[in-house]
């Protein structure tokens, strides 16, 4: 049998949880704050929790290079801006131009020597499977959620994550993920 799928009620529910944990992290008390926490979230869903990891664990072959913890933090940070400037955009397709950006295969990524084609090789279908059914679930969500709302489901991924795998607090890595300056962005702890 197959899940049952969530009530409004749920999603309401799940939405007011995360309301107040983006409030005790102090993301409503910046401009942009909870357009920064979406951005990040959606990174981490999109791109930072899938088949990436697996390609970023893996021993490199003749065909796909290593992918460092810095080529990955690169391609994190620069992500996350362009999903924070997505994120801006009044477009309705504006999740699908986060898509096109995560899959190209021939963008050399910033900072570094390669592309997802270097770095992904042997793990290109799936990082694509999984990129697309993200955005495709985050779309149908943009549609039936307030702007506010989304930005908010958009921002939960990374309530979960680990302290301890980066310097930073979950609240600095959104913040510090900014290639570019900041608008007075939520203060770190």
């Amino acid at each position: 049998m197959g899940k049952q799928q969530p009530t409004d009620g749920d999603i309401q529910d799940a939405l007011e949880w995360a309301r107040l944990r983006l409030t005790e992290l102090g993301f409503f008390e910046t401009q942009d704050g909870l357009r920064w926490a979406a951005a990040y979230g959606l990174v981490r869903s999109v791109w930072r929790n899938g088949l990436i990891e697996i390609a970023h664990a893996s021993r490199p072959t003749s065909w796909r290079r290593t992918l460092h913890d810095g080529t990955m933090f690169a391609r994190n940070t620069w992500l996350t801006r362009r999903a924070f400037d997505v994120l801006g955009s009044d477009d309705q397709f504006r999740l699908y131009e986060l898509e096109d950006l995560v899959l190209d295969r021939d963008q050399v990524w910033p900072g570094c020597e390669g592309t997802l084609t270097d770095f992904g090789w042997g793990f290109l279908g799936d990082i694509k499977k999984h990129a697309k059914q993200r955005i495709d679930m985050l779309a149908h969500f943009e549609q039936s959620l307030s702007p506010d709302d989304f930005l908010v489901f958009a921002s939960a991924p990374w309530f979960g994550a680990r302290d301890d795998h980066c310097e930073f607090s979950p609240r600095q890595r959104c913040v510090r993920s900014s290639t570019a300056p900041l608008p007075r962005a939520p203060a770190c702890v």
